[in-house]
């Protein structure tokens, strides 16, 4: 990280790691790596450590050989750098050029000088009066857990069909997000398992992707970070309204 905030690349003219792994079972017996396990995902990603002083490596890859002859590609990306859909185009490009074709069908572009945002020096205002703030007999806490689901696009269908059909007016018109059932029912079910006061709010803290947003939009070979953080305040009987 320089002075300025922004990150820096360095260019070592090490090329990438690139790990090689094999795997006694058959790819069929993982259900083809559709909806596995994050635990059993992880181990198809390597975490290979940088020994340099320059901080840590962009880019990553691990090839996997099962027993049927069959193998996969794992790719660990910084995320700093570009975000799922950047890393997703990338490994589109390389597929291209595996199967023979001269250039992707997407250039990349950098066009890193449309990143202007500047680091605020300001102290951060909290975005909820706190007096209002919905309370819990667990809260305060230092026993976090994280967790990692896998959630597929027939479960958020279900999910927008359970909120359009029993939840009223609002969710019949039908125009919820493709992420936005999950993210009720995460929010909701916080609510439930923390016991909140339901007269207190409450914010959820989301990642707004914008690409397509700015004026004029993002190259289609844009493949940096593109999103910025958004906010939603409710009070918590509000949720129950979904």
């Amino acid at each position: 990280m320089g002075s300025d905030g922004r990150l820096q690349l360095k260019c070592t003219a090490d090329g990438v790691p690139f790990v090689v792994a094999t795997a006694s079972c058959q790819l069929s017996s993982l259900n083809y790596l559709e909806g596995i396990d994050n635990e059993i995902a992880r181990q198809f990603v390597s975490d290979f450590k940088c020994e340099s002083d320059f901080g840590y490596h962009l880019l990553i890859f691990q090839v996997t050989k099962f027993s049927c002859v069959r193998f996969a590609v794992g790719m660990s990306f910084a995320h700093s750098v570009c975000v799922g859909v950047g890393a997703a185009q990338f490994c589109r490009a390389l597929t291209e050029l595996a199967s023979g074709k001269s250039e992707p069908p997407i250039k990349p572009v950098w066009e890193r000088e449309r990143l202007v945002g500047i680091p605020t020096q300001e102290p951060f205002h909290f975005l909820v009066d706190k007096s209002s703030l919905a309370t819990s007999p667990y809260l305060p806490t230092s026993d976090i857990v994280r967790e990692y689901f896998n959630v597929t696009a027939h479960g958020i269908e279900k999910l927008k069909i359970s909120m359009m059909e029993g939840s009223g007016k609002w969710c019949c018109t039908g125009k919820i997000h493709h992420n936005g059932g999950p993210r009720a029912y995460v929010w909701r079910s916080r609510f439930i398992a923390l016991k909140l006061d339901a007269n207190g709010n409450c914010s959820l803290h989301v990642a707004v992707g914008i690409r397509r947003l700015l004026d004029p939009p993002l190259a289609d070979g844009y493949y940096g970070n593109a999103f910025i953080f958004a906010y939603i305040n409710l009070q918590i009987y509000g949720l129950f309204c979904w």
